[in-house]
């Protein structure tokens, strides 16, 4: 049985008429009442303009997911939200200084301790559209035992909705230096959500913070149209080996050979004509006493790298149009 487990529910997507959006300020009783509220949740990745690690409240109301604390409210209209995912987790207890902490521990006492030090928790995933049909993925951390039920009051919030079919650019429309980064493709594998999810969202944070020249889309974006940027970047995982934090954490030297994560994934930019100008493969794995989820930031760094390293040599400087 694998270790993770998850459901997901895919429904279609429209452009949507107004309603709360992402970010804004507003409280539950403006979004509606509330039907059910959890504590102790950490936000992940996904919510524009609220950081990772981030500790607050989520709420669901019949129009938003709401996540909250005293300084943080950020909504995600619940007619934008096209699939939800629960998965669980093994966590530190005592978060990165209770990893600094067993190091210390003389006569492999730290191992010793990283077998109790662990916790189970939920996770939740929500992708969800933006105002501009731009395709995003929220993953929160919950107490155990909760992500299920909520996953079930949130769906039943959602509705199908009809396809939006964006506008194909002309020729004059496109713009040189524009990439539209497609989500995380999963050659025919079981891969955990909020790793997939995970993997796209530090993958666009990357992106943009080191190559400011080039201006990224997220998928489904409508000024990202077909035809609309000058490349798109196709990022496919080939192989995929979920790892176990507490075994690593607790078997010594032994955990850098046991309960390893390990991702490979292929890497291509595509022109607007469909030609190749990249094509790579690239592997990352995660031996140390941390998160296992922490392999797909390693991997959006070393996307971002190379891709810098191309551009450097001149691989993006010829015309596509």
């Amino acid at each position: 049985m694998q270790y993770f487990k998850r459901a997901g529910v895919w429904l279609s997507l429209s452009l949507c008429m107004s309603v709360p959006t992402i970010g804004s300020a507003q409280s539950p009783e403006v979004a509606g009442v509330v039907s059910s509220n959890t504590a102790g949740v950490i936000h992940l990745a996904g919510l524009p303009d609220v950081k990772s690690n981030t500790k607050g409240d989520l709420s669901l109301t019949p129009d938003a997911l709401m996540f909250s604390n005293t300084d943080v409210r950020a909504l995600i209209a619940t007619n934008r939200i096209t699939a939800v995912f629960t998965g669980d987790e093994r966590a530190e207890k005592g978060g990165t200084t209770g990893q600094i902490a067993r190091k210390v521990i003389p006569y492999g006492g730290g191992a010793a301790l990283g077998a109790f030090s662990q916790k189970s928790v939920d996770l939740l995933t929500v992708e969800y559209r933006d105002e501009h049909e731009g395709y995003h993925g929220a993953i929160f951390e919950l107490p155990t035992k909760q992500a299920a039920e909520l996953q079930k009051k949130i769906l039943a919030e959602t509705a199908p909705l009809a396809a939006v079919q964006p506008q194909t650019c002309s020729v004059a429309g496109v713009k040189p230096d524009t990439i539209l980064v497609e989500p995380i493709d999963i050659h025919g594998m079981e891969i955990p959500a909020e790793y997939r999810v995970l993997f796209y969202e530090h993958l666009l944070t990357e992106l943009r913070r080191t190559q400011t020249s080039q201006t990224y889309f997220r998928a489904g974006d409508i000024a990202a149209g077909p035809g609309c940027t000058a490349f798109t970047l196709q990022v496919a995982v080939v192989n995929f080996q979920k790892g176990n934090q507490a075994l690593r954490a607790s078997t010594g030297p032994l955990g850098m050979f046991l309960g390893t994560t390990k991702i490979a994934f292929e890497v291509k930019l595509v022109d607007r004509h469909g030609e190749t100008v990249i094509d790579t493969n690239l592997k990352k794995s995660n031996r140390r006493d941390s998160d296992s989820l922490n392999v797909v930031h390693a991997i959006a760094k070393s996307i971002s790298k190379h891709l810098d390293k191309e551009m450097k040599k001149g691989q993006l400087s010829r015309s596509t149009v």
